[in-house]
């Protein structure tokens, strides 16, 4: 979209000085003209810009929730190889010797989630009723 600068602009390309016309992308065009940096060269294509300027912002909406989305899932993914050292840890000082089972791999071994309640070794009913007592 072609701009007409308000202000002095310089950058890899060199400088521009105010009333110089610019070309830059619909999402640069929204900061500059936000900004004040810079306003449409025509009432005409200051109006279609700001009937797009609506889902110009939406998109960057989506990109920066995505990002969030990508940066969010990361941190539990830390977090939960923290959790699982220090499980270990605490394992290791107890003296259990546990073997942990991930749900993928429980699938590979045909086993399928919903059915896991059934799963339970037989034994363990027997035990809970007698703590019961």
């Amino acid at each position: 979209m072609k701009l007409i600068l308000l202000q002095h602009l310089s950058g890899a390309d060199g400088a521009k000085e105010p009333g110089d016309i610019i070309e830059v992308s619909d999402e640069q065009a929204v900061a500059f003209i936000e900004k004040e940096i810079a306003k449409c060269k025509t009432k005409k294509e200051e109006k279609s810009f700001f009937d797009k300027i609506e889902s110009i912002k939406a998109k960057q909406l989506e990109k920066e929730q995505a990002a969030a989305a990508i940066l969010y899932e990361d941190e539990l993914k830390d977090k939960k190889a923290q959790l699982e050292m220090k499980l270990a840890e605490i394992n290791t000082t107890l003296g259990i010797k546990e073997v942990v089972i991930t749900e993928e791999e429980f699938i590979q071994m045909g086993g399928v989630l919903e059915d896991a309640q059934d799963d339970i070794p037989s034994g363990t009913e027997d035990v809970n009723k007698e703590d019961d007592k």
